[in-house]
This record gives C-alpha cells, sequence and structure tokens, in this order.
C-alpha cells in the first residue's frame, strides 16, 4: 500500500534556488504535497510572536521557481497574509 507524503517545507530553505532544490529533493523521495509558508522566518518565530511577511514579489518568484522544478508534487501553500489578526 502507498500512502502520500505530506512535508513542511517550512519557507523554502532559503531563496528561490534552495525551493527549487527543496522541491527536487523531496520529489525523488516520493513526498506527493509540499507545504510552503510565506512568513520571513520559520514558525519558530512566529510562534514567539514575530511575525514578518515575505513580500508578495519574492514568494511567487520562490513559488515559481518550486513549481517548475517539480517532477510530480503538488504544493499546499500556508498564507498567514490571510489570516485574521
Amino acid at each position: 500500500m502507498q500512502v502520500p507524503v505530506i512535508a513542511d517545507a517550512d519557507i523554502g530553505y532559503g531563496n528561490r534556488n534552495n525551493g527549487a532544490r527543496t522541491v527536487r529533493e523531496y520529489g525523488a523521495s516520493g513526498v506527493a504535497v509540499i507545504y510552503l509558508d510565506d512568513t520571513v522566518f520559520s514558525k519558530l518565530r512566529g510562534a514567539m510572536g514575530r511575525i514578518e511577511l515575505t513580500s508578495a514579489e519574492d514568494h511567487a518568484t520562490k513559488i515559481q521557481a518550486m513549481t517548475a522544478a517539480r517532477s510530480s508534487a503538488e504544493f499546499l501553500d500556508n498564507l498567514v497574509a490571510l489570516m485574521p489578526g
């Protein structure tokens, strides 16, 4: 039995090139869905009350690079910018 794996890619581990590499490596390991945040820092920093969002342009550029690098993985984008509060 095969079970689809959802992997948390945090903020893509750096710039667009790092994001693309993350997608290639996650895809090679069989990941079905990649979860990506739109914050500048990881969730740990956000949990400490310091949430800073990536600019829409930078986030879009990273998503474009990551999408181009994928072989089969899909994306689930966590847009903190759309959360109330």
